[in-house]
């Protein structure tokens, strides 16, 4: 009985070894394994027929079925391992009632079957996505007869259908990031979230591409979620995406959704540490820009330097005109690169020229001597209510530096403040200062020798203060680092 048992069983195993040994499958050649699930519109897609585990092989033939093929169809063949000598292909391309298409292949080679290849690619084959092809709809191919001339004589090959779904073209609306009808703080986040996770995605632009309201046509991505957080159409999800949807923010459509899937239903993406939760010894060194137009939104990147190790930045906190009810932040602070990629909105509240507010802090925490950061701003841009991008000016330095900016020279010495002008010919200005939270602080009036303004800073704690020069109906703003 137990003999017989495990003949049974070892006949069972062949049975499975030989039906494994004797197959044949599609690879993909063109893509890496994470992309070779899918195929693109407008895109050739390469193909090719390889041997699995079935020794060595001197010839095979095989019919080839294809679903969708008024989509998906066949362009061409190159050799494979067995030579280009023996090739035979029919192609039966399909009709737009039927959509199924159809390959008759052989290749014998003119090897004997000692010198054949182990398990070959037979012949590489070429197929085109048609640019009318529906999005998410799928082409399944099957070999229907597949046969081999192999050192164990001729077999039958086993298979398994496979299936490829069709990227293609979808209708995108600027702003909503996950496609599902309407624009609100979900799709900030989705933004926030191809920015911050660190995975980059191949995509496609846009032609021709706006920030308007309207349905525009995008050839999906390989992550088809990530073309909808595309909001701008350049090919990349960056942070003026995240202002795209501040621009259309609350605005709705009701097209049928065309993508993989709407994104999770999320709270919006708060980077920054909130307010409170810092080391009560921490620094808030304020980032001030100016605009010659009123914004709804900014976005920039800061970049800083600790060669010394004084201090650490412990987190970027928004400026009072940013921490609304329907305020909007992306916060994404890279400490390996001393780096952070912020944008911040106020959807439906437009922030004025004449604003001189902080956008932002900077919270550091020291370990050293007062020697305070001088983070430099990359390329800092707003957007309008009118769905421009333009650039602002930067504003972030202390007087200590003696940095020339808006036509003053600024310097300090201890509890003095000597501020001199670029031009004589500027009207007298007035100065004013204040602590963070926007508190008057009393200065002594100033004197002017000539050549500069001498103002006397009252005793006061060491930090950050604001101080604020008017002439000529404009406000600067500067940020001064009280030290004895």
């Amino acid at each position: 009985m137990m003999r017989g048992i495990v003949v049974i069983v070892l006949l069972l195993c062949l049975h499975a070894v030989t039906a494994l040994s004797q197959s044949i499958r599609l690879v993909r050649s063109d893509v890496d394994s994470s992309r070779s699930h899918f195929v693109t519109a407008t895109y050739r897609f390469g193909i090719d027929v390889k041997l699995e585990n079935a020794g060595r092989c001197s010839a095979a033939a095989f019919e080839l079925r294809y679903s969708n093929a008024q989509y998906v169809q066949y362009s061409g063949y190159s050799a494979g391992q067995l030579g280009r000598d023996g090739i035979i292909v029919f192609a039966d391309q399909a009709s737009t009632t039927t959509g199924s298409g159809k390959l008759n292949v052989s290749v014998i080679s003119n090897k004997t079957i000692e010198e054949a290849p182990q398990n070959p690619v037979i012949i590489h084959l070429d197929f085109v996505t048609t640019s009318n092809a529906p999005h998410n709809a799928t082409s399944t191919f099957t070999f229907t007869v597949a046969q081999a001339v192999t050192d164990s004589g001729t077999v039958t090959l086993q298979t398994t259908p496979l299936a490829y779904t069709i990227r293609s073209f979808v209708s995108v609306f600027p702003g909503d990031a996950n496609n599902d009808g309407t624009v609100d703080t979900r799709d900030w986040t989705a933004v926030a979230e191809f920015i911050s996770g660190g995975t980059r995605y191949r995509g496609y632009k846009r032609n021709p591409a706006s920030v308007y309201w309207q349905a525009q046509t995008a050839l999906a991505w390989d992550s088809a979620t990530a073309t909808y957080a595309d909001c701008d159409g350049s090919g990349d999800v960056t942070q003026k995406d995240a202002l795209v949807t501040a621009y259309n923010f609350g605005k709705k459509h009701f097209s049928k959704m065309e993508g993989e899937s709407v994104l999770a239903d999320t709270e919006p993406s708060q980077h920054a540490v909130a307010l409170g939760e810092y080391p009560p010894d921490a620094i808030k060194l304020p980032i001030i820009l100016t605009s010659d137009k009123p914004y709804i939104g900014m976005s920039t990147i800061i970049n800083w330097h600790n060669n010394g190790g004084n201090y650490r930045v412990l987190g970027i906190e928004p400026g009072t005109m940013f921490q609304g009810e329907n305020s909007l932040h992306i916060i994404h602070i890279d400490t390996t690169q001393s780096q952070a990629e912020i944008s911040l909105a106020s959807p439906g509240n437009e922030i004025p020229v004449s604003n001189t507010e902080p956008i932002a802090f900077i919270i550091i925490q020291q370990y050293g001597p007062d020697v305070f950061p001088l983070p430099m701003l990359q390329n800092p841009y707003g957007i309008t209510t009118s769905g421009l991008f333009f650039p602002m000016n930067a504003s972030l330095t202390s007087v200590n530096d003696n940095i020339d900016s808006h036509g003053f020279s600024l310097r300090q010495e201890s509890h003095s403040l000597f501020i001199r002008p670029a031009s004589a010919s500027l009207s007298t200005p007035l100065f004013s200062l204040s602590d963070l939270l926007g508190n008057e602080i009393t200065v002594q009036p100033s004197s002017f020798n000539g050549q500069e303004y001498h103002i006397n800073v009252p005793t006061i704690t060491n930090g950050i203060y604001i101080l604020r020069i008017a002439v000529d109906n404009t406000i600067r703003s500067y940020p001064i680092f009280i030290t004895q």
